[in-house]
């Protein structure tokens, strides 16, 4: 039964003074523990990328698809994040993607051929789009503003400790038992964020009736997947050059209609016109450099 509190209070499973000093520990340590796990969903296939070509019997442009598959769904289902929290609330958002994790992990386990594996990593990265986003919002909303900084480098721990265990504990599995214990790997750290989530996180439901835009989304998905394709297929010197240009052709009409959209879009899922504050416009460059450089190393 939900805690009674007054209406500015959010609610929690579990008898919890969301207003004491050391409940925003309890929210950072769940948080913590979600962050290291979505690490096993990032980075567990770059480490197994030969295992798999060998399992399956594929190519490296074929096999890498199960990392790119990942990282196109998450990036589309990134700028849903206020629609779906305000519509599921944050709490129950969180414990739905740790239940998904849960799931498509274990579904790329047991893959018995390629195009399953693939199948699982495009709905899991549906299902953690909004993860990064989410996890962000409810430190900032249990953390006063003088320590939301501290509550994001928090936020930052958990992903580095993740990696850290990951790549210790996951090579030797890989070396020593097999490549499929690397997606069984995070399931007891999900499990754990989604059983603490439940109890302990606050419910917040902000939904505001703003429609999705789903021609934003559309527009943004006729850029990024022609221009993977065009990416995965140049590497092959058997790809017609007539493909690659048509791909790009697509991928640049893509990209036109999807910035015209958004710029005319009542309610643009990517507001573009942020980029018109210098620090905004700084930080994401910055974390487009990064993240390429960070993912570009890993595959390496």
């Amino acid at each position: 039964m939900a805690a009674t509190t007054t209406a500015a209070e959010p609610t929690t499973f579990l008898r919890l003074d969301t207003q004491s000093a050391h409940y925003k520990w309890l929210v950072a340590g769940i948080v913590l523990v979600a962050g290291a796990t979505q690490t096993f969903a990032g980075t567990s296939v770059n480490i197994i990328i030969p295992r798999l070509m060998s399992a399956f019997g594929t190519d490296l442009g074929t096999t890498q698809w199960v990392a790119t598959a990942f990282l196109l769904t998450r990036t589309l289902v990134m700028p849903l994040l206020g629609w779906l929290g305000g519509i599921l609330g944050n709490r129950n958002m969180f414990v739905a993607i740790m239940i998904g994790f849960i799931v498509t992990s274990a579904g790329c386990g047991l893959a018995t051929n390629l195009p399953m594996m693939i199948a699982f990593r495009l709905i899991q990265g549906l299902v953690l789009g909004s993860m990064e986003g989410l996890t962000a919002v409810i430190l900032v909303g249990a953390f006063p503003a003088r320590q939301r900084g501290l509550a994001l480098g928090l936020r930052a721990i958990g992903w580095s400790a993740g990696q850290v265990v990951f790549y210790a504990l996951g090579g030797y599995l890989v070396e020593q038992i097999s490549w499929r214990l690397i997606f069984f790997l995070g399931i007891p750290s999900a499990l754990i964020a989604a059983g603490g989530g439940l109890l302990i996180l606050p419910q917040h439901r902000e939904y505001k009736g703003e429609p999705v835009d789903y021609l934003g989304l559309m527009a943004l998905a006729t850029f990024l997947v022609p221009l993977l394709l065009a990416i995965s297929f140049g590497r092959d010197s058997n790809t017609e050059t007539s493909t690659l240009v048509l791909l790009g052709l697509s991928a640049l009409t893509g990209g036109c209609l999807f910035i015209l959209r958004e710029l005319l879009a009542p309610y643009p899922v990517v507001n573009l016109h942020m980029f018109r504050v210098p620090v905004f416009r700084l930080i994401c460059i910055t974390a487009f450099l990064n993240n390429l450089g960070l993912f570009g190393a890993l595959f390496m």
